[in-house]
């Protein structure tokens, strides 16, 4: 699955050893619903998205209609 957008400024590759849980002050701010943890680099503190419940059920069936509509279409 993948999100069209309209520019991508950098990808990052985290290992798993430097994400944790988001701290209180984000999950004061934000709440956690959504927010799978916090990565660290360098000086940087990257907050990661949950996918899953950003997208709720009825979307992720929708994107799973349409890449299997897809992939039936080209072969």
């Amino acid at each position: 699955m993948g999100f069209i957008v309209d520019s991508v400024s950098e990808v990052i590759r985290l290992p798993e050893s430097s994400v944790e849980p988001a701290p209180a002050v984000i999950a004061n701010k934000i709440g956690t619903e959504y927010v799978r943890g916090v990565g660290k680099m360098e000086d940087r503190l990257l907050i990661l998205l949950d996918l899953d419940k950003i997208l709720g059920a009825n979307e992720l069936r929708n994107v799973n209609k349409i890449a299997t509509e897809e992939a039936a279409a080209t072969v």
